[in-house]
C-alpha cells in the first residue's frame, strides 16, 4: 500500500510520493533517527500508523477538511473580503491543494497543503493530529 521508503538522513526520515485522492503527495516517516541505532521497532510503528490512516482515505480526507472548514473558514473570509470576494466553506476547500502527509512517534501526523488562492498566494495550510483523536486544528502559515 504504501511501498519503499528512502531514508533521508539530514532529516532522519524516511521519505516517499505517494497518491492521496487524485494528488501525488509526499509522505514522509519522521523522528530523528539518523541520531539512534535503536529505531527500528519505532520505524515500524509509524509506519503500521501510517498504513492505517492511508487504508481509509475518504475518512481521514473528510476529518482533515472539515477541521479546516473549522478553523480558518472565518480567517479566509476575511482574507476574501480584503480582496473584495466571496467565499464558502467548499470553496476554501477548493483552492487548497495537499502536498504531503507526516507521521511521527506517537501516532501524531501532519498533513501540509499548498493554500492556492485561498489566502491570495504564499501562504500554506498544515492540519495537525493524531490518529486516535482525529485533527486537532488547522493553521495558515507563511
Amino acid at each position: 500500500m504504501l511501498g519503499t521508503f528512502k531514508f533521508w538522513r539530514e532529516a532522519g526520515s524516511f521519505e516517499a510520493r505517494r497518491t492521496w485522492g487524485n494528488a501525488e503527495v509526499a509522505v514522509s516517516l519522521n523522528g530523528g533517527w539518523d541520531e539512534r541505532a535503536d529505531y527500528i521497532g519505532e520505524v515500524a510503528a509509524v509506519a503500521l500508523g501510517a498504513r492505517i490512516f492511508w487504508a481509509d482515505q475518504p475518512g481521514w480526507q473528510a476529518r482533515i477538511e472539515d477541521c479546516i472548514r473549522r478553523d480558518l473558514f472565518e480567517l479566509a473570509q476575511e482574507w476574501a473580503a480584503d480582496a473584495d470576494e466571496t467565499i464558502t466553506p467548499d470553496d476554501l476547500i477548493a483552492r487548497i491543494r495537499i502536498d504531503g502527509i507526516g507521521f511521527e512517534p506517537g501516532g501524531h501526523f501532519c498533513v501540509w497543503y499548498d493554500g492556492g488562492t485561498a489566502f491570495c498566494g504564499g501562504h500554506g495550510v498544515t492540519v495537525v493530529g493524531k490518529l486516535e483523536t482525529g485533527p486537532e486544528y488547522a493553521e495558515m502559515h507563511g
